[in-house]
């Protein structure tokens, strides 16, 4: 079967003690034909594996025969493995498991296996106490926002970490600290200033869903955590953004803007999750009086006759034919000129947009087609040129930093991401990968124990306080390691429990 290869690998690494076998007799004598077995080598557990792409399993079978093996055979254990996108659309897989006394476990394809329901072949739980640190941002990050010279907004941000660390645990006043130094942030640049309402908007529609979903993780503190702890980064190699950013401008050194290029990566990179299925459904219903807030719940294709999403399509399709091939010297015609590679690109990303299932395409849009919108009017015709060289690579690193894309970013050429063309979507990837900080609530998962910018690169030392929420992100921790190639700098994550 097409997936069974990577299973296999990835199996050896989680559950060493496995061997492959032929099905027993009292399984070939079944109706269910699982597509791998294995034995434990310590006990003689039997291991019966069956893969669903899609996440729909035949529940009547499963039922009348999968439930009877597991009574009659106390040894065997049963799991289903599913693709990650079959998870996505098909959440409900995880409840009728736990019914039927079956493990699940998600398949990235080439990047790893997460466990959803685990069984007692899978590694034992384990917790420890991890440091408490109060508020939402570690100290690790904190530290990093002292003396960064190279920025034009150094003193807003040294200002924020002084600020937050007298909040403490006050999530209110956290909130609104972190909204006042992003209108203090967007006013470094007057073309965006309006955009803050689509950031905003993001942090009223958390606060409605987590009335429903208590767990659901958070995007607001998360952004701009990404957002501050990318900024020593980018100022200790400033030189090689601002390399990066001319072949997207032509400009001279004066003409770019390195800070303005990642305040726009980090702040938006996940707005577009207000449009995912499931998420806006859930509070589609609710009441949200006086708020502008717009929720989407379903596809618009009309937006792509508007001419600012047209344009939008456009520009983003145009940069990623240009990536690929870029050369040292080679500068981005800012997407006066059409061709046929952009505009596939562009179709495919519409596309993307339309079935609400990737948040990072979404975002992309979202940010561009909000910009390029507010460039229409007369009065911003001196902005334009500025927005388009760096808004469109901004949003082009935001499409590209979910990592269920990657495997599809392949047939763009733009999977595995060029670090030295595209050093803020490498920033962003290795940044939102080892973000758990508080995610899920005000509990933290993960403890920043280190956090080190040096002219040598970049280092992160995470520790985890429960072993099975480690487990289910070790997936990303290894994509991470193929998806920018090659990287602009060193960039290392160090996990551990």
């Amino acid at each position: 079967m097409r997936y069974e290869r990577d299973i296999l690998r990835f199996l050896k690494i989680s559950m060493p003690g496995l061997r492959r076998i032929a099905w027993p007799r009292w399984v070939r004598a079944s109706r269910w034909r699982p597509a791998l077995c294995f034995a434990n080598t310590d006990d003689g557990r039997i291991l019966a594996i069956d893969i669903s792409p899609s996440a729909v399993i035949p529940v009547t079978l499963y039922q009348e025969q999968v439930v009877k093996l597991l009574r009659s055979h106390p040894n065997l254990r049963a799991v289903v493995c599913v693709l990650e996108d079959g998870f996505e659309e098909h959440p409900q897989i995880e409840q009728q498991c736990k019914r039927l006394g079956m493990g699940l476990k998600v398949l990235a394809p080439g990047l790893g296996i997460q466990t959803i329901v685990p069984i007692d072949l899978d590694p034992h739980p384990e917790t420890v106490a991890l440091i408490a640190e109060p508020g939402w941002f570690p100290e690790a990050i904190l530290r990093q926002t002292q003396d960064l010279s190279h920025l034009i907004f150094a003193r807003v941000l040294e200002k924020f970490a002084k600020d937050v660390r007298k909040a403490g645990n006050d999530s209110r006043k956290t909130l609104r600290i972190v909204r006042d130094t992003i209108d203090t942030l967007l006013q470094q640049h007057p073309g965006v200033r309006a955009n803050a309402g689509s950031f905003m908007r993001l942090s009223r529609f958390e606060n409605l869903l987590r009335t429903n979903s208590p767990m659901e993780t958070d995007h607001v503190f998360h952004s701009f955590r990404v957002f501050l702890a990318g900024c020593p980064v980018i100022n200790q190699f400033y030189d090689q953004f601002s390399q990066a950013q001319r072949r997207f401008s032509g400009s001279t050194p004066s003409a770019t803007c390195v800070e303005y290029a990642w305040l726009l990566t980090s702040l938006f990179h996940d707005v577009g999750r207000t449009k995912e299925k499931g998420k806006a459904e859930k509070v589609a219903g609710m009441s949200l009086e006086n708020d502008n807030l717009v929720v989407e719940v379903r596809a618009n294709p009309t937006r792509w006759t508007l001419e600012h999403w047209r344009e939008a399509a456009k520009a983003l399709g145009s940069l990623g034919a240009f990536v690929p091939d870029a050369k040292d010297q080679d500068v981005w015609d800012g997407a006066t000129i059409g061709d046929a590679e952009g505009n596939r690109l562009g179709g495919i990303w519409t596309r993307l947009y339309d079935e609400l299932n990737y948040h990072a395409v979404m975002s992309a849009f979202d940010l561009l087609a909000g910009l390029f919108d507010m460039e229409t009017a007369t009065e911003e015709r001196r902005n334009r040129r500025f927005v388009v060289t760096h808004a469109v690579p901004a949003a082009l690193s935001i499409l590209l930093h979910d990592w269920r894309l990657w495997p599809q970013a392949k047939g763009w050429r733009l999977s595995p991401i060029n670090g030295l063309v595209l050093p803020m979507a490498a920033l962003l990837v290795y940044l939102d990968t080892w973000d758990d900080y508080k995610r899920k609530g005000p509990e933290p998962v993960i403890y920043v124990k280190d956090y080190a910018v040096t002219s040598r690169g970049v280092r992160v030392e995470v520790v985890w306080g429960d072993s099975a929420a480690y487990e289910a992100e070790k997936i990303k921790y290894a994509a991470f390691k193929k998806a920018v190639e090659p990287l602009p700098f060193p960039m290392e994550i160090r996990t551990n429990m």
